[in-house]
């Protein structure tokens, strides 16, 4: 199969040419991030599952599975972005980056215009920030990282690569959210605290210390989730 011929969706005739890996609900929100900003223009989405193929997010067409990468970066295509969310397993988004980067395509960072994103924060490859979300001077973003639709992330935070603070959530200033992690939705993370990699923050959690490792904390004030 060869990458359809389409209308690029998008604003601006010279932004540059993506394409998603992933088409689920997440992916909706990346391309509405990426349309409303104008800076770039959405060709194809790719994804898996067969039964997908041949559907329209947002008007941007299925176009087939993960074995096509090839034929668009040929095609002259040389950015995309990672289409998965980080709910329930953040590890995914790894998954589909490391497909991306090892395909040759590089992954921008992407935030919707309806964000606040200080012009001091650092962020990382494939980061992306949705619709309403704060993020605040000198936080750090890390590659790959998912800042969800109305979340805060506070001065001097730092989230880890692939980690996924969902819809809501509040990250206080100096956090520090290591690789791999979720925050669940509403969530709070109180100044200062470190969340372990890998950890899993409930949703609407209130964490008043730091969480280790590969652990899940619930409830308010969060606790140690029972084996």
């Amino acid at each position: 199969m060869t990458p359809p011929r389409t209308r690029d969706a998008g604003t601006d005739e010279r932004a540059p040419r993506l394409i998603g890996l992933g088409a689920g609900g997440h992916a909706k929100c990346v391309v509405d991030a990426i349309l409303s900003s104008g800076r770039g223009r959405v060709t194809a989405l790719l994804d898996a599952d067969q039964a997908l193929w041949g559907a329209r997010i947002l008007g941007i067409p299925v176009a087939g599975g993960p074995s096509m990468l090839a034929e668009f970066l040929a095609s002259g295509i040389r950015s995309a972005f990672i289409g998965v969310g980080g709910i329930p397993d953040p590890t995914t988004r790894r998954t589909v980056f490391d497909q991306l980067h090892a395909a040759g395509f590089r992954l921008p960072p992407i935030a919707h215009p309806a964000a606040s994103v200080s012009r001091w924060s650092i962020a990382g490859a494939g980061c992306q920030v949705m619709a309403a979300a704060v993020v605040n001077a000198d936080a750090s973003l890390g590659q790959g990282s998912v800042v969800g639709a109305g979340a805060i992330v506070g001065h001097d935070a730092v989230v880890g690569d692939f980690s996924h603070v969902a819809t809501g959530a509040r990250l206080g200033g100096g956090v520090h959210v290591g690789r791999e992690v979720l925050i669940g939705a509403g969530a709070i993370v109180l100044q200062g605290l470190t969340i372990g990699d890998g950890a899993i923050v409930g949703a609407g959690a209130v964490v008043t210390d730091d969480v280790a490792a590969t652990t899940i904390v619930t409830g308010v004030p969060a606790t140690l989730q029972a084996a």
